[in-house]
């Protein structure tokens, strides 16, 4: 799913907000009741039927919305979008002010996500191998100072022990140091998943751009998860010292930052 954060505006998303308007697409309809603080809203998806609908403090609202066939095969969770509000959540620590009416039920139970090993928190890219081993000294230094959990950090350059920096990948690490040779065909091999990427790191970013890596670096940026279950959005940082060029400012545009 590409759904906006802003939740309603977009062919991917379905919202229901507080003034009694449903929303897709920009197209707000009158649906159900207004709701405000002290209210419960509760939100169902019916597989069998592919609808979407809200309910509050307890009463069914109905249907709000079919949904369009190529997307029952994707990924369909609940959202929030606030602004200038709190909201708390119940996931079932505690008994429901409102509980779902009889006939729906969970079919299926989601177990404690997993990170891999091979899945590293932050991915910094430098244009040589030269920069690279400074970057990653750096790192080792840095960590000296770091306690529980202590990062783990591996070096992917090319020229090195394929089969060592595999063992290290695999062992479990926190930030990875690469070359773009080397990273790519990590990546395409999925020998390095970005699934847990949380930081994205451009050293030197003219130097990558004037190398030919901007396809790439574009490709792995789409790869990232763009936020996380807990609301962290990915963070990238581009380092260069020659912002002023017409490469990496079209680059910070098409990457939004």
């Amino acid at each position: 799913m590409n759904a906006s954060h802003d939740v309603g505006t977009d062919s991917e998303s379905f919202g229901f907000g507080g003034t009694g308007k449903m929303s897709h697409r920009r197209q707000f309809d009158s649906y159900g009741e207004a709701f405000g603080k002290g209210d419960t809203i509760g939100c169902f998806l019916d597989l069998d039927n592919g609808s979407i609908s809200w309910s509050k403090n307890g009463k069914m609202f109905g249907k709000a919305y079919d949904i369009p066939a190529p997307l029952r095969s994707k990924g369909l969770f609940p959202s929030v979008c606030l602004k200038n509000a709190e909201l708390r959540f119940n996931f079932g620590d505690s008994a429901f002010d409102f509980p779902p009416p009889n006939g729906w039920i969970a079919t299926s139970s989601g177990s404690v996500y997993k990170s891999k090993p091979n899945a590293p928190l932050a991915l910094i890219i430098e244009p040589s191998r030269e920069l690279a081993e400074q970057t990653y000294e750096q790192i080792k230094k840095f960590k000296r100072y770091l306690k529980d959990p202590c990062p783990r950090e591996c070096l992917l350059i090319g020229g090195a022990n394929s089969k060592q920096q595999m063992d290290e990948l695999h062992s479990g690490v926190d930030i990875v140091v690469a070359t773009p040779g080397r990273l790519d065909d990590l990546i395409s091999t999925q020998s390095l998943l970005l699934s847990n990427c949380r930081f994205f790191v451009l050293d030197e970013c003219d130097g990558l751009l004037s190398a030919g890596y901007g396809d790439m670096v574009s490709r792995i940026h789409k790869q990232i998860p763009k936020a996380t279950a807990d609301g962290n959005r990915l963070q990238m940082i581009v380092c260069s010292a020659t912002l002023h060029s017409m490469d990496v400012k079209r680059l910070a545009v098409s990457q939004a930052l």
